[in-house]
């Protein structure tokens, strides 16, 4: 399955317990909670049970369906982050949508939960969302937890605490329909439709500040393995998709990358001195 459309719910979750030291890095993620799949049913209703696992470094989540040909999904997450400097991608988490031709029941829906904690070298300040009303990371996290029926975990600090709640619906087509109602023809390919809650839009953009400079956040979905920003998958009025084709797997990263915003005054600074530079190629001219 190749996923190919403009894509994405940015699955950053992830959940073993990971160690809260402080951090020596720009900018560090701790997963401290979920980084699982949640009431996952099939299209009879029955619940599709999750297996957790993973160890010191990484938290897996895997579902799977159908009667034979099983197709399964596996979230794999970092336990620990590191943002060493501005502009470098960090890997969080991983999505493999394994598509087989299947019988039975298949997947209908479910929720993807996880919490990540940051923390810096530097003093971080107080993180607000870029979208209208600029909600703090703290008002985001209290609203998911009442709506996941879960609390904040014991000794981590909420005002600097990305928590999220994924809903996802999955299309399985009849692979020789005609035509095909999402993809490439023969055989059709399936389909996820998938929302953060709160209507939070994807990419995840978030302001803060490091020892008082101002950095953007931003936590994006791409299929270019080695993180290229360029490549983001951008959600549409709320909701991202992405289709995959059968007999294949594909791998869906979520990435961060961590962003310097110069101050007005150094814009202001930057402005005159262009604009010296282009007087004085005129005077010469």
């Amino acid at each position: 399955m190749k996923l190919k459309s403009l894509v994405t719910a940015t699955l950053l979750t992830t959940g073993m317990f990971a160690s809260l030291n402080a951090s020596s890095a720009l900018l560090t993620f701790d997963l401290v909670d979920g980084g699982e799949f949640r009431n996952t049913i099939d299209t009879d209703g029955a619940p599709i049970v999750p297996v957790p696992g993973g160890n010191a470094t990484e938290t897996t989540s895997f579902i799977s369906w159908g009667d034979t040909n099983m197709s399964n999904l596996l979230l794999t997450s970092q336990n620990s982050v590191d943002i060493n400097a501005a502009g470098t991608p960090a890997l969080l988490s991983t999505i493999k949508h394994n598509n087989m031709p299947i019988d039975g029941p298949t997947l209908a829906s479910g929720q993807i939960y996880g919490v990540l904690e940051m923390s810096s070298m530097g003093t971080l300040s107080t993180a607000h969302y870029k979208i209208p009303g600029s909600p703090t990371l703290a008002d985001v996290a209290n609203a998911v937890f009442a709506e996941a029926g879960e609390t904040l975990p014991g000794g981590v600090d909420i005002n600097n605490t990305i928590a999220s709640l994924f809903n996802f619906t999955f299309f399985e087509t009849l692979n020789s329909a005609t035509p095909c109602p999402f993809g490439d023809p023969q055989p059709c390919d399936d389909k996820f439709e998938s929302s953060l809650f709160g209507g939070i839009p994807i990419p995840i953009q978030i302001k803060l500040l490091i020892d008082s400079e101002a950095y953007m956040l931003t936590i994006f979905n791409t299929f270019d393995m080695n993180g290229d920003i360029n490549t983001a998958i951008m959600s549409v009025n709320g909701m991202a998709e992405f289709l995959t084709e059968e007999s294949a797997m594909t791998t869906l990263y979520t990435f961060a990358q961590l962003m310097y915003v110069p101050e007005p005054s150094t814009l202001g600074v930057l402005g005159l001195g262009l604009l010296g530079m282009a007087s004085r190629r005129k005077m010469l001219s």
